[in-house]
């Protein structure tokens, strides 16, 4: 049951990140955790920005960002909202809304009940999805 799990997240994989591209549901300027959009893309190109800037006289200013606990943030109900108003393949927010729901965890300490809460809202991290579904989500 597990390897058939990770095909089927890789086949939706694959094809949220066709139909995101189509549909417009992340930035052009988006670069990491799609294809041919690599994080040293986003790098070689910001070189060659600054690089052009500083040949024109210019000086050039950059912001770099980090969205701590990012996956661990996404709202289920927002991000399924943002694929259905895209029009999105109806099985696709099905398939996604049972793949993120359901889940639980627990903090353990020793000696302490081993007492399972449901939590809903976080998208796994290790999954293929992950990525795309955050960059969705922003």
């Amino acid at each position: 049951m597990q390897t058939f799990s990770k095909i089927a997240e890789r086949i939706i994989n694959q094809r949220l990140i066709k139909f995101a591209k189509a549909s417009g549901l992340y930035s052009i300027r988006q670069t990491g955790s799609l294809p041919q959009r690599a994080t040293c893309d986003a790098g070689i190109s910001l070189t060659h920005w600054v690089q052009e800037a500083q040949a024109a006289g210019l000086k050039a200013s950059t912001m770099f960002l980090d969205i701590k606990g990012g996956f661990d943030n996404v709202d289920h109900s927002t991000l399924l909202q943002r694929l259905r108003s895209k029009d999105t393949p109806e099985y696709m927010p099905r398939w996604l809304s049972n793949f993120i729901a359901y889940r639980q965890c627990a903090i353990i300490f020793h000696g302490s009940p081993r007492n399972m809460k449901g939590i809903n809202t976080g998208i796994p991290q290790g999954s293929p999805l992950t990525p795309i579904l955050f960059v969705i989500y922003v």
